[in-house]
């Protein structure tokens, strides 16, 4: 469970009352809302339970300095991002305006806020970062830049050293403006008996695991498609 700590100015509490909603959610509905930074929006970990914080009945003037949440850490080690829900291009995305972790201990991650929102904690993987590099300079007007098949090349072999963390989450996407990647990776032994089926927001594809089965150097299968 999660904890909240709200400092609240006295002067503007004594003029009358205000209800604090905190809402801690359970279902896994949000482990497909994209994590955006400079302009790309990519999948990360959920390392604590998201909560939302709302205030009712009361000024803008009531808070002094923050909001505080103290999660339960859901992942071991990592590095942590703080962030709050935010509504771009009409879609709900993560996002942590350059917010950083206050405080880290072996059950809990402490984030600060500075407005009411709903907020989690994300764990940054270094090898979807890489594929994030690349996925950012597809279509630009630089051509070297642009996507042909030695910037894919790149990509693919990048996914293939990713596969392990992909692995972890089952599915990664990555998206920008001009192209989307979706990956799935599993285990070797965890196939599961069913289609990889992969949807990006202009196209999809399925296609049978035992198909693509084989040997692979990092004991991981990974598929992808970009749309």
């Amino acid at each position: 469970m999660s904890t909240l700590e709200m400092q609240l100015n006295e002067n503007e509490w004594s003029k009358g009352s205000a209800s604090v909603i905190f809402v801690e959610w359970r279902e896994q509905k949000y482990t497909n809302i994209l994590y955006t930074e400079n302009g790309l929006g990519y999948t990360l970990p959920v390392a604590s339970t998201p909560v939302t914080v709302r205030i009712a009945n009361a000024s803008e003037n009531i808070f002094n300095q923050s909001i505080t949440v103290i999660f339960n850490k859901n992942l071991k080690s990592g590095n942590f991002v703080c962030a709050h829900l935010v509504v771009e291009n009409c879609t709900a995305v993560w996002s942590s305006d350059n917010r950083s972790v206050q405080y880290v201990t072996e059950t809990s991650i402490t984030c600060s806020y500075n407005q009411s929102s709903t907020f989690t904690v994300l764990q940054r993987i270094a090898s979807l970062e890489n594929i994030g590099k690349v996925v950012s300079n597809f279509g630009q007007e630089d051509k070297s830049k642009q996507v042909t098949e030695g910037n894919l090349k790149t990509m693919e072999n990048l996914i293939q050293k990713a596969s392990r963390d992909i692995a972890k989450i089952k599915e990664a996407r990555l998206k920008n403006e001009k192209i989307e990647v979706v990956i799935q990776a599993f285990p070797i032994n965890e196939l599961p008996n069913s289609t990889a089926k992969l949807s990006a927001e202009s196209a999809s594809i399925e296609l049978l695991w035992e198909a693509i089965k084989g040997e692979s150097p990092s004991g991981n299968i990974e598929f992808s498609s970009t749309g």
